[in-house]
């Protein structure tokens, strides 16, 4: 949350050390092309939220599915794990839709307006894309109860119960190791190219577009 913060105050620094007194060209042409990156990332964002919604929907009657067969303590497992998820990506979200609300009245013919809208999705983005990896175990553990189908126990208990060492006998417990590291690897992976395609890639586009706007004001 510090590190949230602390984000955001320096971004808000960085946008108020602009200099005001920048001259503004009688084109503002350039300005209104942020419309197209800014109305992009502003679909995409809604687009999530609802699949969010959904999502979260769909994982909390996931264990009254038979075809799951979760129960007991793996139940109980599940729904702490889903209720840590959803905290931890609240505050992210909760950000999603404040800029979705306060981008739909931007003005175009502004340089500083646009200019924060830049700045307050840049810190965004970079908070969602922290979060985003934080969830990964969060939603290892969720898919690993979910997929053994009834059989998450008796895995983690054969898991913990082979032996340390380098030994014909644990090649099991490596194999799963293995599959851990691979899959932490993989969903790092699809992390950055999620928030590349959706956000980062029109939050470039966007500041492309200002920095052209400043090029035609020296």
């Amino acid at each position: 949350m510090s590190k949230g913060k602390f984000n955001l105050e320096e971004i808000q620094k960085e946008w108020n050390q602009q200099d005001p007194t920048i001259p503004i060209p009688e084109d503002l042409s350039c300005l209104k092309k942020a419309k197209n990156p800014i109305e992009k990332i502003r679909r995409n964002v809604m687009t999530e939220l609802h699949v969010i919604v959904v999502a979260i929907l769909f994982l909390i009657i996931v264990p009254f599915l038979k075809v799951y067969q979760i129960s007991g303590i793996s139940e109980l497992i599940y729904y702490v794990v889903l209720f840590l998820m959803v905290v931890s990506t609240l505050p992210s979200y909760i950000n999603f839709y404040s800029y979705y609300k306060k981008s739909a009245g931007i003005q175009y013919n502004s340089y500083r307006s646009v200019s924060k809208i830049y700045y307050e999705l840049k810190n965004m983005i970079r908070i969602y894309k922290t979060v985003n990896y934080v969830l990964i175990p969060y939603t290892f553990i969720l898919l690993f109860i979910i997929l053994s189908k009834g059989k998450s126990e008796l895995i983690f208990q054969c898991l913990m119960d082979l032996p340390g060492s380098f030994t014909p006998e644990n090649y099991v417990y490596f194999i799963a190791l293995g599959c851990v590291v691979l899959f932490t690897l993989l969903a790092i992976l699809f992390v950055a190219l999620w928030v590349k395609q959706f956000y980062s890639k029109h939050l470039k586009n966007l500041e492309e577009i200002l920095n052209q706007f400043d090029e035609d004001c020296e």
